[in-house]
Parts: structure tokens; C-alpha cells; sequence
């Protein structure tokens, strides 16, 4: 909890408090977007996706960098990558990852840095099924740079993977399995239209 010492200038103790809340919040960011992408490589290796090897297209390289998978990603949006893609950012982190640890990505991260930067919430305050600001932060890196690494792909093939079917989705009682996704293909030839594909 950061608070004001009594008795302190309120303009120059506010100036230093926000300041020590952006250093904080910079700091779990570092630490969510560290986990974000061990988590992330570990999947790609797992679900197998490669790139041709720039020096050699008969070689097929596999992902060991975050931009390794924008690369594979642009270089091929078909069904197989989708299925990939789908796997490294949305499935790994919050099936497998619980399933063998017994928890999410998420809730491990956000235990770690509570511990780290010794932080405690007084959860009385919040709402039922409400995120702390640490899990906001983790879900805030986590759409943020998915999106940043995914975007070359998108540009070039108009592909996209997502959770939900958007205004295509007419059962509003309709709850998604976990191992289904949804793959929108715009069609170049009818600029605006877009095809879903369901992907398991």
C-alpha cells in the first residue's frame, strides 16, 4: 500500500509517490512480460512452429526468440499455424501450464511479484471475480504484446485468431471450450467480409 507521510508537502510528496507508483508499476510489467515470454517459447517449442531458415529455405528453424514467432507467423497463416497460435498465446498459459502446475500462468506471475516487491491487497475491497492491479497489469502485457508480435501476420495474410465470434456469435447463453477457437479470414476479394473458422 502506498499512502502520504503525515505531515509532508502534499504537492512535493505527491510528485514523489507517483513517482515511486510508475516505478512500480514498470517493474511488474518487466517481470509479467519475463514470464509472458518464457511461457510463450516454451509453447512454440512444444506445439512445434518454425520459420525457413533465412540462409537456407530447406531449413526450418525453430522459435527461439519472441520475434522468431512473428516471423512464422507472417510467413504462414494457414490452419496448422493457426491451431499454433491459438496454442502458444491463449491454451498454453491457462490449460496446460494449470493442469501441470496447478495453477495459471497468471496466478503464478501474479504471486511472484507480490512476493518479490512485497505486496499485500486487502482483497476485503474487492469485488467478487474482480482483478487486482497485478493481474490487470499481467492481462494488459499479455494482450499488448500478443498483439504487437502478431500484427505482421494480420497485415499480410488478413488472419486472425480469436476467443470469441464477436457479433457472429448468436447463443448468448454460448460458453467457449477451452480447446476451441476461432480463426477470422478476410476475404481479399470482397474487401469487409470476413470467414470463421473453428478451430480445435
Amino acid at each position: 500500500m502506498r499512502s502520504l507521510p503525515p505531515g509532508t508537502n502534499g504537492e512535493v510528496a505527491t510528485e514523489k509517490l507517483l513517482t515511486v507508483i510508475n516505478d512500480d508499476k514498470e517493474r511488474v510489467a518487466s517481470i509479467c512480460t519475463a514470464h509472458l515470454a518464457a511461457m510463450w517459447l516454451d509453447a512454440a517449442e512444444v506445439c512445434n512452429l518454425t520459420y525457413k531458415c533465412p540462409f537456407d529455405s530447406r531449413v526450418r528453424q525453430p522459435c527461439r526468440k519472441l520475434a522468431d514467432i512473428t516471423v512464422a507467423w507472417t510467413e504462414c497463416a494457414g490452419s496448422k499455424n493457426a491451431k499454433r497460435i491459438a496454442f502458444i498465446f491463449d491454451y498454453y498459459g491457462s490449460v496446460v501450464h494449470e493442469r501441470a502446475l496447478g495453477t495459471t500462468l497468471q496466478t503464478a506471475t501474479a504471486s511472484e511479484v507480490l512476493r518479490r516487491m512485497g505486496i499485500i491487497f486487502d482483497v476485503a475491497h474487492l469485488k467478487g471475480g474482480s482483478k487486482n492491479c497485478v493481474r490487470q497489469q499481467f492481462s494488459y502485457c499479455s494482450q499488448n504484446q500478443k498483439y504487437n508480435l502478431l500484427r505482421g501476420g494480420y497485415e499480410k495474410h488478413r488472419v486472425s485468431v480469436n476467443l470469441g465470434l464477436g457479433n457472429q456469435q448468436t447463443n448468448k447463453n454460448y460458453k467457449r471450450p477451452k480447446h476451441i477457437f476461432f480463426v477470422y479470414r478476410e476475404e481479399r476479394e470482397r474487401p469487409g467480409v470476413k470467414v470463421i473458422e473453428t478451430v480445435r
